[in-house]
């Protein structure tokens, strides 16, 4: 409402001027250049300035000294927003600079500057200028690059980081789930699951815990501290240091949970022009179906999905390296699982740059908390060529990795060679494993082909993991200990992907995994068909057939299986999978999609799923879903889904319907922050946010965050900052009471990762007014009007009127112009008109 009256009260101040802008000869004109438009002067009426000081209002050359507000450019690049003081010179008015926006300039040589002091930009470097756009309110400052320090696109100066402010922040995630079997033993079911991920800061240092609670009928209830440890950025050396649960980087040797310390190079720290990982877990899902997501065994993720496939894209980033379990419960009480694979490759660096992680703690999930030290190392020695080389080390154990990756125009290759050496109950054991990669992008075909091969070379080579695991198992004497790695002899990944422009893309994987202990291999292999046309309406088809292993039984034997004490018994299982999926959009701006998923699998049959689902069209859109559903069995269900984003945080709610069951869920996730002025819930907030504080602008919303607003209390959560990069966080001010305005709509922030960060808009309040004055002449245009405090609460206009904010039904205000000439203004403003957008009223100066 503030920014939308200053737009009015400008445009009935500036129309009358624009108006009479024309060509004209016989008056004074206004120019800066042959193709300028020209200004007739006389057609001014009602103001009381000289034609020179007409001139200085309208004219972009010409400048009136004072404070102006205003956006500081480099070399066209945005700065900063500063109020900077526009002093008259010999020649004309030229911003005069403050040392701290001095300071913020990369100069090659800085001079000594005072405090209390202003510069102006030409007395300090040469061959500079500055170019000022008062119609814009922007200064370009503008410097030769010799006179820079060149520093790399999106660096942030390290004074410029904030670290934030003390706050307690808890994240939570709630689902509630039930089931109802007619004429079954199994009765019903119902579970509840709480996640909170917990944060304090005390400066620079960072406390962090993220724990689980559950339960269930029939069942038990269960608390789970998933994690907890305390961080901090150490910036001189571009790291970060870890104390507590964490997880190993899983890009050299396996991704493996432990509790110590770990100091760590961290690219975010470096500018976005210099920067070179949670998976995306992708599945289809016959009902209203719960799914689960665990690493380890830690659930670290749980939700609530419609039928059809369904992408969960916002798991923490718990390990950089472990395969996910994800398990699919319908509403009819059936489970399957899956398995998505989890390994990051080790990555190209830099010429002169460096990658590091140094670890020392002890192993969690695996082995009996065993102490181990991890060290790894990534170094650019030219523009193609990386090496990389790491060393683990435990008590009877030892592994060392060397290897190097090159890019070229035939692709990068990557090759590492890996040595064990471990001490087993059934003896030493010592292997190598060569790790052999390629990926190419062929940009003439658009085609992306990756592929990544494992050989273990030996049979004596053992991973960590296992190491602990095999141990435990023997001393613990546990029968049903596995391992998806021991006795892995060779394992096998290749990609495709073609895109094929107008015809849409096609995919083709592959995976093999061969083991020594007689087992048999494991295989998988997917092709797939997208299609999206013009109008919205896409295709996707694919085929997957899957062969693998399952243990059935294991027994610990000291004389057989591959260690001489353990053997596992196995059963081969494979299927087949395919479907077809269409979507339609509907409606004006295709809210409304309409889309339908035909299955086959082998042995079992087919189903065939249609959704309808949109957003409403509303200042608070809900999201909806309608599905009906055949299943194998040739049973039908129907069910929805129905989903709204608060200003406190997002619900949702599901219901289904089929042969032999009914189900029921909901879901509420969102977060609350404590902090020094109070309370403020929110939605649920990522690893960097930003509290908003806004007094008395309740319902001025976040741009970029939908239904965020200012509470009453005067705060907002900005859900996510980019950490180490300048964001600005933007108010829009259409919903904010007409009795408030906001000084500025724009703040700019880099914060820490992980940092708290308060942003502070200030507000105007007061009565927006506009007053008719009665005066003995013609007040100037322009002149400044001043509260008893002396503060400015507003401005002169054209023919005598005035825009005034004032929080005063009657007030007497003093107006300022040229010498030291003023007036004092009385206003008196009726009560019935207290309540109008813009109150116009009289007032007489004398």
């Amino acid at each position: 409402m503030g920014m939308m009256l200053r737009t009015i009260v400008l445009t009935l101040f500036v129309t009358p001027l624009s108006l009479s802008v024309y060509a004209s000869s016989g008056s004074t004109d206004i120019h800066n250049s042959d193709s300028d438009y020209v200004f007739d002067t006389t057609l001014l009426k009602g103001s009381g300035l000289p034609v020179d000081d007409i001139i200085n209002y309208i004219s972009n050359d010409k400048i009136k000294p004072g404070v102006y507000s205003v956006d500081i450019q480099l070399n066209g690049i945005f700065l900063s927003h500063e109020n900077v003081d526009f002093r008259v010179t010999k020649d004309s008015t030229q911003p005069c600079f403050s040392p701290a926006l001095i300071a913020q300039l990369p100069l090659k040589d800085k001079a000594t500057v005072k405090s209390d002091s202003c510069y102006f930009l030409s007395a300090m470097v040469a061959q500079s200028s500055v170019d000022t756009d008062m119609t814009k309110m922007r200064v370009n400052i503008i410097i030769p690059e010799t006179e820079l320090i060149k520093t790399p696109r999106g660096y942030v100066p390290p004074d410029d980081l904030n670290a934030g402010e003390t706050m307690l922040l808890s994240n939570y995630s709630l689902n509630q789930y039930y089931s109802r079997f007619n004429g079954s033993a199994n009765g019903d079911y119902q579970s509840t699951w709480v996640s909170l991920n917990n944060a304090i800061n005390f400066g620079q240092w960072q406390l962090r815990q993220q724990g689980s609670w559950s339960h269930s009928s029939p069942g038990k209830t269960l608390w789970s501290s998933n994690r907890a440890y305390l961080q901090r950025p150490i910036l001189p050396i571009r790291s970060s240091l870890t104390v507590g649960d964490s997880y190993t980087a899983g890009n050299f040797f396996s991704g493996m949970a432990f509790r110590g310390v770990s100091l760590a190079s961290d690219d975010r720290m470096l500018p976005q022009s210099q920067q070179g990982y949670a998976p995306v877990v992708r599945g289809v899902a016959r009902s209203n179906a719960r799914v689960t997501v665990s690493q380890g065994k830690a659930v670290i993720y749980e939700t609530t999905v419609p039928p059809g496939s369904f992408v969960i894209s916002d798991l923490y980033p718990v390990s950089y390296s472990g395969d996910l379990a994800v398990t699919v419960t319908e509403a009819d009480g059936s489970v399957s699982t899956f398995t998505v694979p989890y390994a990051a490759g080790p990555e190209s660096v830099r010429q002169g740059m460096f990658k590091y992680s140094a670890i020392a703690g002890r192993s969690r999930y695996v082995g009996d908390e065993d102490p181990f030290t991890e060290f790894t190392l990534q170094y650019g020695v030219s523009n193609n060529i990386t090496t990389n080389l790491g060393s683990r080390l435990a008590q009877g154990y030892f592994s060392a990795v060397m290897g190097a990756v090159h890019s070229s125009e035939l692709g990068a290759f990557g090759l590492d060679s890996t040595f064990s050496q471990a001490d087993l109950p059934s003896g030493s054991q010592t292997g190598w494993m060569f790790h052999a990669s390629y990926s190419k992008r062929i940009e003439p075909t658009n085609t992306t082909i990756a592929i990544a091969g494992y050989r273990y070379s030996t049979a004596g080579y053992r991973d960590l993991s296992d190491v602990f695991g095999l141990r435990q198992a023997w001393e613990e004497n546990k029968q049903d200990w596995t391992s998806t790695t021991l006795n892995q002899s060779s394992r096998f990944e290749v990609s495709v992907t073609q895109d094929m422009d107008a015809l849409g893309s096609v995919w083709l994987s592959g995976s093999t995994q061969a083991y020594r202990d007689g087992r048999s291999p494991d295989k998988q292999y997917q092709f797939g068909y997208s299609k999206q046309f013009a109008n919205g309406i896409s295709i996707n088809a694919s085929i997957a057939r899957t062969r693998y292993s399952e243990v059935y039984r294991s027994t610990i034997d000291g004389g057989i299986g591959y260690d001489n004490y353990i053997n596992n018994y196995y059963s081969a299982n494979q299927q087949t999978l395919s479907s077809v999926s269409v979507s339609i959009p509907f409606g004006q701006n295709r809210q409304t999609t309409l889309s339908s998923t035909y299955t086959q699998q082998n042995g079992i049959g087919s189903t065939l799923q249609s959704t309808l689902s949109g957003v409403t069209d509303s200042e608070r859109p809900l999201s909806y879903g309608v599905t009906y559903a055949r299943d194998y069995d040739n049973t039908h269900s129907v069910g929805g889904t129905l989903q709204a984003a608060t200003t406190i945080g997002s619900l949702q709610g599901t219901l289904s319907h089929g042969k032999n069951y009914s189900q029921g869920s909901a879901g509420l996730q969102g977060a609350v922050v404590i902090h020094k002025d109070g309370i403020t819930a929110g939605p649920y907030l990522g690893e960097t946010f930003a509290l908003v504080e806004a007094k008395d602008a309740q319902g001025a919303t976040i741009a970029g965050s939908q239904n965020v607003a200012i509470d009453r209390f005067g705060f907002a959560l900005s859900p996510s900052v980019a950490p180490y990069q300048y964001n600005n966080v933007v108010l829009d001010s259409s919903g904010i009471n007409k009795n408030a305005e906001l000084v500025s709509s724009s703040q700019r922030i880099a914060p820490l990762a992980g940092a708290m960060v308060r942003v502070k808009f200030s507000v105007i309040h007061g009565y927006p007014m506009l007053i008719d004055i009665r005066y003995r002449g013609s007040l100037p245009i322009g002149a400044s009007i001043y509260d008893n405090d002396g503060r400015p609460v507003g401005t002169v206009g054209q023919n005598n009127q005035a825009w005034v904010r004032n929080d005063k039904l009657e007030d007497t205000l003093t107006i300022q112009w040229g010498n030291q000439q003023s007036c004092r203004l009385h206003y008196h403003i009726a009560d019935e008109q207290s309540h109008d957008t813009i109150i116009k009223t009289p007032g007489e100066c004398r």
